[in-house]
């Protein structure tokens, strides 16, 4: 088994988005939207897995759309402006593949840990790849009040349909549950 770790762009966000200084979600969100100071740049991350079974993704990426007239809602404060974004058309994920000697439809399944978009921004490049997801994730991904949330839903492809999973196989080292994907165990 091979892990590559693919860089799909740089994000900033608020200081206090990085270094949270209260636990409830509101105050949270209030105190991002009211900070004036940034991060340093972050790098956008994504994983490729080259396992004897097929070739595993660990989310997709940013989309160099990000930073497109209209592509963010026009109405959500957070995404206008809390997070600053830096992906090149050469640092999509699908670039980045082909760069390793692969091709999009190499990848077998695509695990996505969240769908926020420097995470989902490259689905569309993977019509023939199976996407897993939780399942408390893909009801809140999916619903018509997922933009409030962060999910950018107006920009899935219409094929997007993820398989979904309970992560009923029981603890895994620090995680209290988790859900084999390969038959070794091993992913």
């Amino acid at each position: 088994m091979k892990i590559h770790c693919l860089q799909t762009g740089d994000v900033q966000i608020k200081s206090r988005h990085e270094l949270a200084r209260y636990e409830s979600r509101p105050a949270r969100l209030f105190d991002v939207l009211k900070d004036k100071h940034w991060s340093s740049r972050l790098p956008i991350g994504c994983w490729l897995v080259e396992h004897h079974e097929g070739l595993i993704l660990i989310d997709t990426g940013e989309s160099t759309h990000a930073n497109d007239p209209g592509y963010q809602p026009w109405w959500h404060p957070f995404m206008q402006k809390c997070e600053r974004r830096w992906v090149r058309p050469e640092e999509e994920v699908n670039e980045k593949i082909k760069q390793l000697g692969f091709m999009a439809n190499d990848v077998r399944w695509v695990i996505m840990t969240h769908m926020h978009g420097d995470h989902a921004g490259g689905i569309r490049h993977f019509p023939n790849s199976e996407f897993i997801l939780s399942e408390l994730e893909a009801s809140e991904c999916l619903s018509w009040k997922g933009p409030v949330q962060g999910f950018l839903n107006m920009h899935y492809p219409n094929w997007f349909r993820p398989s979904t999973i309970r992560y009923e196989d029981g603890p895994f080292v620090s995680f209290e549950k988790h859900q084999c994907l390969t038959s070794d165990g091993l992913i």
